[in-house]
């Protein structure tokens, strides 16, 4: 992570912008942290914008607090047939376990991209 004052940020922006690509950089105002340079990779336009919305969480968060319905009763109101659970030898059921992802060796498993919500959390952190 890079830490750099508001007269070096606004001198090598250009720089800056690019050494964020591959790593934070933090930008200060008589040595408190104000703002934060970070690679928006991997993201389109509304992800971002979404990301940095105050409203879109708080609607997420009302979301969240709400009840929930069993899978089973979500099924039935919606006229969708419930979902046939035969037992293996083992005892979990044969479409869970085929629907499992199989395990790669080690170390060959892709990283796994960052969704909005998770990426939010971190940018959209500010202090009062």
């Amino acid at each position: 992570m890079k830490i750099v004052g508001v007269r070096e940020a606004k001198a090598t922006l250009s720089a800056l912008l690019d050494h964020a690509r591959t790593d934070a950089v933090v930008i200060t105002h008589h040595g408190k942290p104000v703002a934060a340079l970070r690679s928006l990779h991997g993201y389109d336009l509304e992800q971002v914008v979404l990301m940095a919305d105050p409203q879109f969480w708080a609607m997420i968060e009302a979301r969240r607090n709400e009840p929930t319905i069993p899978e089973a009763e979500a099924r039935q109101r919606l006229g969708l047939p419930p979902v046939a659970r035969a037992a293996t030898r083992q005892g979990a059921p044969q479409a869970e376990a085929a629907a499992r992802p199989r395990r790669s060796p080690a170390g060959t498993r892709a990283p796994r991209k960052a969704t909005a919500p998770r990426a939010a959390a971190r940018v959209g952190r500010t202090k009062r």
